[in-house]
C-alpha cells in the first residue's frame, strides 16, 4: 500500500442526457442518468458520499399540469450476482383548475447519499442514478440538463480496535498489512499534526410525527443528527450538508412557511450553539400539490472535542387545511483541514448561543 493509494478521493461519474419520453413505468427498464464506479481496496473503514445535481427544464400549459419523476439510486458490487436498490426520490408538482398559460420551469436538483462500505468496501462497486417513473399531464419540453455524478470516498469516523501506545502501529479492523503512511498517519494524530487525512460521518435520520402548527415556544422537532470526534485532530473544517425531499399540500390560502435550524451540541459542557437558521416558503395562487428537493449547506470550524449536530424543525405556518411532509433525510458531515497556504479557509461566524 502507498501513501497516494490511500488518500480520500473523488470520482467523477459519467451522465447521460436521454430524451425522456411523455410517460414511463416502473415496468419498464430505467433511463439512466449517471453511473460512478470506485475502488476503495485501500482506504480504511470506506465511507461513500455520492451526489447527483442536474437543472430539469419544462413547461406548464392549460388546465392542471401535472409531474411526477421519480429518481432512483442502485449499487453493484463486483462479483456478487445482485442489485442492490439504495434509494428513492420522487418529484411532484400538480395543480388545481388553473389556465397556467405557458409558463417556464428550470428546476434544480440535488440528490445525496451517504453509503457505509465497512463490510463489502474492498470490492469495486458502480453506482447508477435512474429515473424509473415519469406522469406528466399538459407539460410539455422536459429537459434534463447541466447534469453531474460524483462519488467522494473518505475513511468513515470511528475508533481503532486497539488503542495506541507509542510502542506499536495502531491496527484497525483490516486484513490490510501496517505500512510507513499507516505509521505516519498515527504519529500525526499523536502529535496533534494539522494535517490530518480527513473522514466522513454518515448521520443518522429520524421520522417523527410533524406538527402542522409549531412555534418557536414549543419543542423542535428533531430531524436528524450526526456526532463528530476531533479531539485528536487540530485546525478542522467540518462541512455539514442536509438534504431532503419537502412535499406541500396547499389550500385555501395556499401557503406554507417552515423554518429549519442547525444546531451544535459539545462536551462536556452540554452547551446548544445555534449555528444557523433557514426558513422555507411555499405559496402558489390555486390549490397545489409539490414535492421538491432541498439542500442546506454549513462549514463549522470547531475541535479538540466531539459534538453533535441536530437538524431541527422549529417553525411551521400553513394555510388552512394545507399539510407538509418531509422525507428523505441525509444529514453528513465531512471533516477537512481549514487552513491552506497559510490561509484560513472558513471563519465559522455567525453563532449564537442558546440558554
Amino acid at each position: 500500500m502507498n501513501k497516494i493509494s490511500s488518500l480520500p478521493f473523488a470520482q467523477c461519474g459519467d451522465t447521460f442526457q436521454p430524451t425522456l419520453p411523455e410517460q414511463w413505468s416502473r415496468g419498464e427498464p430505467p433511463i439512466l442518468l449517471g453511473s460512478v464506479a470506485i475502488n476503495p481496496k485501500f482506504i480504511e473503514r470506506p465511507h461513500v458520499l455520492l451526489k447527483f445535481s442536474e437543472f430539469f427544464q419544462f413547461t406548464l400549459v392549460g388546465l392542471s399540469p401535472k409531474l411526477k419523476i421519480t429518481y432512483r439510486l442502485s449499487k453493484e458490487v463486483k462479483n456478487e450476482d445482485r442489485k442492490e436498490i439504495l434509494n428513492e426520490w420522487e418529484f411532484q408538482f400538480a395543480a388545481a383548475e388553473e389556465d397556467f398559460g405557458n409558463l417556464d420551469t428550470n428546476q434544480p436538483t440535488v440528490l445525496n447519499y451517504c453509503d457505509r462500505l465497512d463490510k463489502e468496501g474492498k470490492n469495486s462497486t458502480t453506482y447508477r442514478i435512474e429515473i424509473i417513473e415519469i406522469q406528466r399531464k399538459n407539460v410539455k419540453r422536459l429537459d434534463i440538463t447541466n447534469t453531474s455524478f460524483t462519488a467522494t470516498v473518505i475513511s468513515g469516523q470511528g475508533e481503532p480496535s486497539r488503542p495506541y501506545n507509542g510502542n506499536r502501529v495502531r491496527r484497525y479492523p483490516s486484513k490490510l498489512h501496517p505500512s510507513i503512511y499507516e505509521i505516519s498517519r498515527m504519529q500525526h494524530l499523536q502529535n496533534g499534526n494539522p494535517n490530518n487525512p480527513p473522514f466522513i460521518g454518515c448521520g443518522k435520520t429520524f421520522n417523527p410525527v410533524l406538527p402542522q402548527s409549531l412555534n418557536r415556544g414549543m419543542a423542535p422537532v428533531l430531524l436528524a443528527e450526526v456526532t463528530v470526534n476531533t479531539q485528536k485532530t487540530s485546525q478542522s473544517g467540518t462541512l455539514l450538508t442536509f438534504s431532503s425531499f419537502i412535499k406541500s399540500i396547499l389550500r385555501q390560502d395556499h401557503f406554507n412557511h417552515l423554518k429549519f435550524r442547525l444546531v451544535r451540541i459539545c462536551l462536556p459542557s452540554g452547551k446548544r450553539d445555534v449555528l444557523m437558521e433557514w426558513p422555507f416558503l411555499r405559496e402558489f395562487p390555486s390549490d397545489t400539490d409539490i414535492n421538491e428537493p432541498l439542500v442546506y449547506n454549513f462549514c463549522d470550524r470547531y475541535t479538540k472535542t466531539i459534538c453533535k449536530y441536530r437538524m431541527e424543525l422549529v417553525e411551521a405556518r400553513l394555510s388552512v387545511q394545507s399539510s407538509f411532509d418531509i422525507s428523505n433525510k441525509s444529514l453528513t458531515a465531512q471533516v477537512f483541514n481549514y487552513r491552506h497556504g497559510g490561509y484560513e479557509l472558513f471563519k465559522g461566524e455567525g453563532v449564537s448561543h442558546e440558554t
